[in-house]
């Protein structure tokens, strides 16, 4: 098959996702709200961090005890060793790119990403990339 041409748009107002949403559902209510039809071929992309929400992978830092290694790289990066900790919990290697940062890691998943994919949610918490990023799609 050959693509002659591409376009692209976004979901404009997006609504805000909750923990627990359906956002399958929250999608096609989105597209219905705004008129847009679906046709085959179409491609639906949802930044990991939506599905994250959706299926509430917050990491609560309070409930997190960091480990000899976490504490380690705190003291090099100046990196919360809580944070390190999800880090480390989340990657099978990690590397610190330069004297403090950013520390690269492989995901359990594969991917090798930055803090292996762990994204702060202000200072109190974290989230972590889906668990089954396919069975999300």
């Amino acid at each position: 098959m050959t693509t002659a041409a591409f376009s692209a748009f976004s979901v404009e107002p997006f609504p805000w996702i909750s923990p627990g949403d359906d956002l399958g559902s929250v999608i096609t209510t989105a597209l219905q709200v705004q008129d847009v039809s679906l046709h085959d071929g179409d491609v639906i992309v949802v930044a990991s961090k939506v599905v994250s929400i959706a299926e509430e992978r917050r990491v609560d830092l309070a409930a997190v005890v960091p480990g000899t290694l976490a504490l380690e790289l705190s003291a090099r990066t100046g990196k919360s060793a809580e944070v390190l900790q999800v880090v480390l919990d989340e990657s099978d290697e990690h590397f610190v790119a330069g004297e403090r940062g950013p520390i690269i890691a492989r995901h359990r998943l594969g991917y090798q990403l930055t803090s292996a994919g762990v994204d702060r949610d202000g200072p109190d918490g974290v989230w972590l990339l889906p668990a089954d990023p396919d069975g999300s799609a």
